[in-house]
């Protein structure tokens, strides 16, 4: 069984209140840092589980590419973790232990940990991007260890040519949108004249590369990614106990997960899903477009009253960036109803 042991707790015993903890949770034979930050004494961990599949949550909260934090760990405890083969993680591991298994092997160990060592009387599980992938797959494997999903922009397919409909329909929902606040502009009446020629976009066909090509118009006209200022870039190099310098490297994640889950489809089996949720999606993210945000609203099995399909104006895929005061609003709604 999945065992997971807090290590070397630099910050000593977690007591009531502000914490900043940093501590490392053994799972299997890997070795995971943990930072909790936030107010531990509200009663609320959320445990938040970061893209990429290479993404190193700890860096990421750091150097302040995640907007929201801060002022959220006012109200709640923050739990971020970097998994194996990413950011500091270590451990006697081999590629072949990078699987989804392992994954989740390592986040319920990181739970369980939380809970003995914070006593909350709730844990919050959110997932941005690939996050939302193995958040979904965790909650259909323990469907009772956590008391609340948000899911940002969730990663539920593995495979471009699933999205291929969701996408066209954003092209299209965007391209009508623009083409109204913006009669005129030659790129919008082409995507619509585009749109009505092409209903349905078959994989590995030209109307396949020109929605690609559409999408990068939409992503650099309107999308885009947060950047991190350069203050909190240089304190968290040479001010903070976590090594930043080795922390962007992917060692064989990303292709170990995606060659695994190559052409899955979680969508269907998202039924299984009760617990409250706010599915969270960015207006231009064309990455996970709002479309599939409302198909996961629709398909998990959450009571009415208790979920909540929250759409952020002008965000992209890290749609917390453009108005992290209105997600914290939404996130603590939720919390305010467990």
């Amino acid at each position: 069984m999945m065992l997971g042991v807090a290590l070397g707790l630099l910050s000593g015993c977690a007591e009531q209140g502000a914490v900043n903890d940093h501590f490392f949770v053994r799972s299997g034979d890997a070795v995971l840092p943990v930072q909790v930050r936030g107010n531990a004494g509200s009663g609320t961990v959320v445990l938040y589980e970061s893209g990429g599949p290479s993404g190193p949550a700890i860096a990421e909260r750091l150097i302040e590419t995640l907007a929201f934090a801060e002022p959220l760990e006012e109200e709640v405890a923050l739990a971020f973790y970097d998994r194996r083969g990413v950011g500091n993680a270590h451990g006697d591991y081999t590629e072949e232990d990078l699987s989804i298994k392992d994954y989740l092997g390592d986040l319920h160990a990181i739970q369980q940990v939380l809970r003995e060592r914070y006593a909350p009387d709730r844990v919050v599980l959110m997932g941005h991007s690939w996050g939302g992938q193995v958040t979904a797959r965790y909650l259909m494997k323990h469907p009772n260890a956590v008391d609340a999903w948000v899911p940002i922009a969730g990663v539920m397919m593995v495979g471009d040519d699933l999205y291929i409909p969701y996408r066209r329909d954003f092209t299209c929902r965007v391209a009508d949108e623009q083409e109204q606040l913006h009669p005129g502009q030659a790129i919008w009446s082409e995507m619509l004249d585009w749109c009505e020629a092409n209903p349905i976009v078959e994989p590995d066909s030209k109307e396949k590369d020109e929605l690609w090509e559409y999408l990068s118009v939409i992503y650099d006209r309107l999308g885009g990614e947060p950047e991190s200022p350069t203050g909190p870039l240089l304190s968290a190099v040479f001010g903070s106990m976590y090594n930043l310098i080795d922390t962007f490297r992917d060692a064989g994640v990303s292709e170990q997960l995606f060659n695994e889950l190559r052409d899955d489809d979680l969508l269907p089996e998202l039924g299984q899903i009760t617990l409250p949720t706010l599915v969270v999606s960015g207006e231009y993210d064309d990455t996970i477009p709002v479309e599939l945000g409302d198909e996961v609203f629709e398909r998990i099995d959450t009571p009415p009253d208790q979920k909540r399909h929250l759409v952020i104006e002008g965000g992209g895929h890290y749609p917390f960036d453009a108005a992290p005061k209105a997600f914290n609003e939404a996130v603590l709604e939720l919390i305010d109803r467990l």
